[in-house]
């Protein structure tokens, strides 16, 4: 059976059976300034008998037997580990241990406390902490009746077992933890295996695309968010569930706004200039990039909204922007699809002064165009930011033109005719009234172009008019100013042959007035419209002759008129 047992249980089996003590001459007791000593293997245990049983006998003149003498028990550290296919075998006898109904590490201490040849040790606590029964305990007497009548069990330590991790202290957290438990806290656990954890880019691992986060679906959006995943924060109606009116959700607010950014219900995302905060420059909001702009919309940082083509990814035509209708247009402002930010009156709702559009200031302008309010879009020129020169607006192109009104860079704003498209009749452009005339420039129809003087506001004297300048000349067509209508050759520019002017024709005259090109300024009647009696042109006056022409009206043409400058001069 001790061969069963191992090498160790062998050698314990001789050291055991060589401190058998004779009943004659007890141990001595300990010094009084030894600890307890625990021995670990049956090697120790033997080396530390023969020790004391040699100062033993030096200390005592009386002889001793060849055997030694029974030292002071050891207690073992732990009882040995048995695994279930072995059996536990007295060390001294070989016979197999009966099944007590104590451990086998509390019957062998307890044997060792009620032998009568091993002195009483006081109040001694064992590894686990506990103190030491006394000979009365119920322990003793199973340990009595597990190791035979009058052999007396000394208790040795078998084969070693593992050492237990001792406790880890984590602070804050209370009392000890388990080595499994300790991992879960140990730094970089979280990071290593926590789903919640912040990843290296600093979101939630499950959140974060680059560490393919188990919350990201294969549409590359959060899966509880995702409308063709199925999400379960998307309603019935195609929105996030909190946030939809339809279905009461929990982050809008009774005023029909998110809670969070309602300023009536103080939300906490609205910052003290009345914005939202995360988009507030004046707050250094988080989602304001270095250029002033959103992170999201800013080409320069390549922020998420920009797509390929260098547009808003949902309003670009070719990415099949989700903004896009069938027509072609912003589903939002397109009048077919009844878009909901067009009005009853046809316009763009912000923009409608019926309305009381919010982009409408109070002079009846555009907000972010108005001078007298310092809109933003006015530079220090006084010009529109993105179409001034000076300040390098993003608006001009190569040529030094508005970059949608350039038809040589292929400018938005330019149609298959080479005008403007806004203006032009044969595309029935929105700039073109039913008269077929400007509609801001139309007397009939009210123009805004139009001053109470009948005259256009920018070209009247008389209204302090933007495009007069000091000589009292249109500035775009005043020399003296270097007007920029003014060519190199000292003529209009628009009307200079040797400059192929823009408004002069293939036959060398001005298109409006060439009979063969169908020029506007030609009437039915094959005059040219402003001096034609019949039509009533502007250029005849109210005695039937050009008004230019007329001695009574004192027309600008006559010998009376150029008698009365050449006195003036």
């Amino acid at each position: 059976m001790a061969s069963s047992l191992g090498p160790t249980a062998a050698m314990a089996e001789v050291g055991v059976a060589a401190a058998v003590v004779a009943p004659h001459h007890p141990p001595p007791p300990l010094p009084p300034s030894q600890p307890a000593v625990w021995a670990v293997t049956a090697a120790n245990a033997t080396a530390l008998l023969r020790r004391w049983a040699a100062a033993g006998a030096a200390a005592t003149p009386t002889v001793v037997p060849t055997v030694p003498q029974h030292a002071a028990p050891v207690l073992p550290a732990a009882p040995p580990a048995v695994k279930d296919d072995e059996v536990a075998v007295c060390v001294l006898c070989g016979a197999p241990a009966p099944t007590p109904a104590l451990s086998p590490l509390e019957i062998s201490a307890a044997a060792l406390r009620c032998s009568p040849l091993a002195p009483p040790p006081p109040e001694a606590t064992g590894g686990c902490g506990a103190h030491a029964p006394t000979a009365t305990d119920p322990a003793c007497v199973a340990a009595a009746a597990a190791g035979g009548g009058g052999v007396t069990a000394v208790a040795v330590a078998g084969v070693k077992r593992p050492r237990a991790v001792p406790p880890a202290i984590i602070p804050g957290v209370r009392g000890t933890l388990s080595a499994h438990a300790a991992a879960a806290f140990a730094p970089g656990a979280a990071a290593a295996g926590s789903k919640d954890a912040a990843c290296e880019h600093g979101r939630r691992r499950r959140r974060c695309k680059e560490c393919g986060g188990t919350g990201i679906c294969e549409h590359g959006r959060e899966r509880y968010s995702c409308k063709e995943c199925g999400g379960g924060g998307v309603c019935e109606h195609g929105r996030r569930r909190r946030s939809c009116k339809d279905c009461g959700g929990s982050g809008i607010c009774e005023h029909g706004r998110m809670r969070s950014r309602c300023k009536e219900c103080g939300g906490g995302g609205v910052c003290e200039h009345g914005r939202v905060r995360s988009r507030c420059k004046e707050c250094g909001g988080g989602t304001i990039c270095k250029h002033d702009r959103r992170r999201y919309d800013c080409k320069e940082c390549g922020g998420g909204s920009i797509c390929m083509h260098g547009r808003a990814r949902h309003r670009c035509k070719e990415c099949g922007g989700s903004s896009i209708c069938q027509h072609g247009r912003v589903r939002g402002q397109c009048k077919d699809c009844g878009g909901r930010s067009i009005c009853e009156h046809g316009r763009l709702r912000r923009y409608c002064k019926e309305c009381d559009g919010v982009d409408i200031c109070k002079h009846g302008r555009l907000r972010y165009y108005c001078k007298e309010c310092g809109g933003a879009g006015i530079c220090k020129h006084g010009r529109r930011r993105h179409e001034c020169k000076g300040c390098g607006g993003a608006g001009i192109c190569e040529h030094g033109r508005p970059k949608r009104r350039c038809a040589e860079c292929g400018g938005a704003g330019i149609c298959e005719h080479g005008g403007l498209r806004r203006y032009c009749k044969v595309c029935r452009g929105a700039g073109i009234c039913e008269h077929g005339r400007r509609r801001h420039e139309c007397k009939e129809c009210g123009g805004a172009g139009i001053c109470e003087h009948g005259r256009r506001r920018t070209y009247c004297k008389e209204c302090g008019g933007a495009a007069i300048c000091a000589h009292g000349r249109a500035q775009y067509g005043c020399k003296d100013c270097g007007g920029a209508g003014i060519c190199e050759h000292g003529c209009r520019r628009r009307y200079c042959k040797s400059c192929a002017g823009a408004a002069m024709c293939e036959h060398g005259r001005r298109r409006s007035y060439c009979k063969a090109c169908g020029g506007a300024g030609i009437c039915e009647h094959g005059r040219r419209r402003s001096d034609c009696a019949e039509c009533a042109g502007a250029g005849i006056c109210e005695h039937g002759r050009r008004r230019r022409r007329c001695n009574v009206c004192g027309g600008a043409g006559t010998c009376a008129a150029a008698a009365a400058a050449t006195a003036d001069c």
